[in-house]
């Protein structure tokens, strides 16, 4: 005989379910103290080749009705299916000694005899079959538990009742035929097909008690058991190899985020779409950044940094030796030689302004000092008025033919030396001079943004469409199945 691989267990709070669930597979177990269920949700546990899923307990859960409950363990079991089915071998109902079916039974044996729904009609039989009633006790009558019987009894008819009255035109005669028909699914072998399993685990506690030393054929005729003789026990009351094949069907709604078998589905849902960007105003610049030049625009005549003049604006240049020599003996002078005199400076062969003078040391001198001026030295005035820049022809005290740009140096019409917006002139890094609307979700821009939204919501709720929790009780699912007739 072998345990079966997968357990459902059912029942109030302080009944065994997560106990067993510990001994079977190693789950967890929190010692119940009060009426609120231990677990608070269903779980699934597993090891080796077993599988219990310790439930919460009907009536006992706060804040979750009982149907919330049922649901929530059949999505459990959908999660954790193959292809849609799931397989439960064995359903254990932990139940209290009750000779009568209380209301807490009854509600407890109609929601298992509701995954009938969820079951092949050629399995439907099986299921009170591969139920097993617990009890917490060391009584061993079997009347103990008339109460569960009965309640499942009377659940397994409530459910042929419902399935089948459309069928029998004569109300009567379905009534006594009914009859018949449950008993002969119910009963079996003369014996009610639901079998009863009492049990006390008296080692649970730590210390000896009144059952430690008892032969153990005495402690399991008053149904007491040490934890791993339960296991055993259990093994024993395993007859058939009738598995429950609990199938789902796979589906969405459009208009909310519910997903997977519309039967489970939560019966709220959104009732109107609209769409909407998700807007937050930011700074931007209208216009592109663009290179330009940080210093100011300058105009100056030729100086000797410049390089050689001939190679530049120059058209009849001078010696470029002559120019380099003369410009190195002049910059060595102190500033005071360079306020010169103008009646010394004139000999022959010297050219100020446009009249000529001979003498071959003119050009050097003139050209020294002509470099000086162009250096920023402390030039007379007078000399200025008297030489011209080769470039332009002009005098140095005229408007200069150079332009360029006093921070980087370079040409005015070259590269700038900054990126600058040309709306603003702000450099590339500030912040923008206008202001305009953006979606943070498409990245959409505009002065005001005016076309469809890009995020589906509600607009009841103001919650995302189709991902989130419906609002309306009184909205139908727009349900689209996947991959399957429905």
């Amino acid at each position: 005989m072998y345990l079966p691989t997968t357990f459902l267990a059912i029942g109030s709070t302080g009944l065994g379910k997560s106990t067993f669930g510990q001994l079977l597979c190693d789950a967890p177990t929190i010692v119940s103290t009060g009426t609120s269920s231990t677990a608070c949700e269903a779980t699934l546990y597993e090891k080796n080749s077993f599988r219990y899923i310790d439930t919460p307990g009907f009536n006992d859960s706060e804040g979750t009705t009982d149907e919330e409950t049922f649901h929530q363990i059949l999505r459990l079991l959908q999660r954790h299916s193959k292809h849609g089915v799931f397989e439960i071998h064995k359903i254990l109902w932990f139940c209290a000694e009750n000779e009568r079916k209380a209301a807490n039974l009854q509600n407890e044996a109609k929601f298992i005899q509701r995954l009938v729904d969820y079951v092949e009609e050629v399995d439907s039989a099986n299921l009170w079959k591969n139920v097993i009633i617990i009890t917490k006790g060391t009584l061993p009558e079997e009347e103990l538990a008339n109460g569960p019987k009965s309640a499942a009894y009377d659940a397994m008819r409530a459910s042929m009742t419902k399935n089948n009255r459309t069928n029998v035109e004569d109300e009567d005669e379905f009534i006594v035929e009914d009859e018949f028909i449950v008993e002969d699914e119910f009963i079996e072998g003369g014996e009610q097909i639901v079998d009863h399993f009492p049990c006390w685990i008296f080692d649970l506690k730590p210390g000896p008690n009144k059952f430690t030393k008892m032969k153990p054929e005495l402690r399991a005729h008053l149904n007491a058991y040490s934890k791993k003789e339960v296991v055993t026990a259990l093994q024993g009351r395993i007859t058939n190899d009738t598995v429950i094949k609990i199938k789902f069907k796979e589906a969405y709604c459009t208009k909310c985020s519910e997903k997977g078998d519309p039967r489970l589905f939560i019966g709220r849902c959104h009732p109107s779409q609209a769409s909407k960007h998700e807007i937050e105003i930011e700074k931007y610049h209208p216009k592109s950044a663009d290179l330009q030049h940080k210093g100011k625009h300058i105009q100056r005549h030729w100086k000797p940094e410049d390089g050689d003049p001939s190679k530049g604006k120059l058209a009849d240049g001078i010696d470029g030796t002559t120019v380099g020599a003369v410009s190195s003996a002049v910059g060595s002078l102190g500033a005071g030689a360079y306020v010169l005199n103008v009646a010394a400076a004139a000999q022959p062969g010297i050219i100020f302004g446009g009249t000529a003078i001979a003498g071959t040391i003119a050009l050097p001198i003139v050209a020294a000092v002509g470099l000086a001026a162009a250096g920023g030295y402390c030039i007379n005035e007078k000399l200025k008025e008297n030489y011209k820049c080769r470039y332009c022809k002009k005098f140095y005290n005229e408007k200069g033919c150079l332009e360029e740009c006093d921070d980087c140096g370079k040409e005015w019409n070259s590269e700038g030396c900054i990126s600058k917006y040309l709306c603003c002139n702000k450099c590339e890094r500030e912040d923008g001079c206008e202001l305009r609307e953006r979606c943070k979700n498409c990245d959409q821009t505009e002065y005001k943004l005016t076309t469809k939204g890009c995020i589906e919501y509600c607009q009841e709720c103001n919650k995302t469409w189709g991902e989130t929790k419906g609002c309306d009780l009184n909205v139908e699912h727009d349900i689209i199945f996947v991959n399957m007739i429905p």
